[in-house]
């Protein structure tokens, strides 16, 4: 009986979500910003996540040491999902990383974002005005023998995509590699610059999609060096400003 109701759960929020306001593929830092400030605006949205967890780089930060600094800018940040800080030296803020990391992924699930995880993105589904969905797979049924069955994708339809892959960027690059878009790379930026340049090139990038976080270094070829957590984080905010004004302009979205 029980698994009878679970069942039925999952078929009513998965045809719910089979064509959403938002869908973010990647379950990163950045794309969790991206996903809590768009649902504070109502809008439906979906998180797909090819691990089993969300939170990627939140988990894992500054070399699994279990304390984070952050700089003055995501100070309003931690201050709204109220995660206990030290100020330090030069403004510098320390907290701990799973502290950070279970707040940001509670408040996003408390604001209404449904989080697919176990997704692998596939394909995108566009025209020549406008990206309107995703397919994706189960992730173990890509390691089903029967390759006729693990091939079966699932279609997602939305307003708009967020590609928060990370360097892979893979949204981003199945466009570029069909010849949608062509990006400049910046390969000799200094190191120094890594993180405003980061920030500057979030954004939009076609009508319908935008990128975030590791994403855009990895197709404008931004050094790593330079970026930290802070800048994942403020990305995903950056981006989720990006997307309520393309969403504002085309669809006219009433945004408060």
């Amino acid at each position: 009986m029980a698994s009878a109701k679970i069942t039925g759960e999952f078929k009513g929020w998965s045809k719910k979500y089979a064509s959403s306001d938002v869908i973010i593929v990647g379950g990163g830092p950045a794309g969790l910003m991206a996903a809590l400030d768009l649902a504070r605006l109502d809008l439906k949205i979906l998180v797909v996540e090819s691990s089993s967890a969300v939170g990627g780089r939140l988990w894992a930060s500054d070399f699994l040491i279990s304390t984070s600094g952050f700089m003055p800018q995501v100070r309003e940040i931690l201050d709204e999902l109220k995660v206990p800080y030290k100020k330090g030296k030069s403004g510098l803020s320390v907290t701990a990383g799973s502290n950070l990391s279970s707040k940001l992924i509670s408040a996003v699930c408390d604001a209404g974002v449904r989080i697919l995880n176990m997704a692998e993105f596939k394909d995108l589904i566009f025209t020549d005005e406008k990206v309107e969905g995703i397919t994706i797979n189960w992730v173990p049924q890509l390691s089903l023998k029967d390759k006729m069955i693990a091939g079966i994708p699932t279609t997602l339809k939305s307003q708009a995509i967020i590609d928060a892959t990370g360097l892979d960027a893979r949204v981003c690059r199945l466009l570029m590699e069909k010849g949608a878009i062509k990006l400049d790379k910046h390969e000799q930026i200094d190191v120094r610059a890594s993180e405003n340049m980061l920030l500057e090139k979030t954004g939009n990038i076609y009508p319908g999609l935008a990128v975030a976080g590791m994403a855009v270094a990895g197709i404008y070829g931004i050094p790593q060096g330079g970026l930290t957590l802070c800048s994942m984080l403020l990305s995903g905010r950056r981006v989720a400003d990006e997307v309520i004004k393309f969403l504002s302009e085309i669809f006219y979205l009433h945004v408060k």
